[in-house]
């Protein structure tokens, strides 16, 4: 019995001692992510603690809160896609608030890989619809007269034809061939706006040129996307440095 009321007390001192430490409170740590190049904050950034499952995402002004981080020395990452990667590694005590910030670095490689897709953005890989891209770098050396001419012989699958060659006669652009007995002409996005009618475009205006050529492109541009979605970006003005020095 002596040895009994000897052990009780020295094991609920043990089970109270883990119970103490269970209960320690982790600390807390802030911070704010912004863009290398453009000092701009960064939303939507993941930040986390390696080895562990907190995670949090950056507000619209690049602000972050981490709580309940284990006490001790923590490796954070944050990572976002077109950026690469980040590690900090910080103190954390018990109950205590530290701050980290991150400035990410635009990535090209990674850039390469993100399609714009209508409202929004894919990686290269998951793209399952038709898309061909027209080289538009040789037009000086063509010379062509129409917008309809780029695309003789450089996307498969693309029709171009011309009733007579006569000039100033319009000509055919199909795309799946044709599909329904009205208008089987593509749709044209110039910059953003649609339209059936490009004549009034100068090829040699065109900074590039994108064939969309399955049903796919019916979900971003309706049902005029039927008959396939040409989109079209024409070249901008740049600054001139010497206006700049002015």
């Amino acid at each position: 019995m002596a040895n009994v009321r000897y052990f009780l007390p020295a094991l609920i001192g043990m089970l109270s001692a883990v119970a103490v430490g269970a209960q320690t409170p982790g600390g807390t740590i802030t911070g704010r992510v912004v863009d290398s190049a453009t000092h701009q904050p960064l939303a939507g950034v993941t930040v986390s603690v390696e080895g562990t499952t907190r995670g949090t995402a950056t507000q619209s002004d690049g602000t972050f809160r981490l709580s309940g981080v284990p006490a001790g020395s923590q490796i954070i990452r944050a990572r976002r896609i077109g950026y690469n990667p980040q590690l900090r590694n910080v103190a954390v005590g018990s109950g205590a608030s530290a701050a980290v910030d991150f400035a990410l670095v635009p990535s090209a490689s990674l850039l390469d890989q993100v399609v714009v897709v209508g409202y929004s953005t894919q990686r290269k890989s998951d793209i399952t619809g038709a898309v061909s891209t027209v080289d538009v770098a040789d037009l000086q050396a063509r010379r062509v007269a129409d917008v309809a001419q780029v695309l003789q012989g450089q996307v498969a699958g693309v029709q171009i034809t011309q009733s007579t060659g006569a000039p100033g006669e319009d000509i055919s652009i199909r795309i799946r061939g044709e599909g329904t007995i009205g208008n089987n002409s593509p749709l044209f996005i110039v910059d953003g706006i649609p339209t059936r009618d490009i004549s009034f475009l100068n090829p040699a205006d065109m900074n590039s040129l994108t064939v969309l050529k399955d049903a796919a492109a019916a979900s971003i541009y309706g049902s005029r996307a039927s008959a396939g979605v040409i989109v079209i970006t024409t070249k901008n003005g740049k600054i001139d440095v010497r206006d700049q020095l002015l």
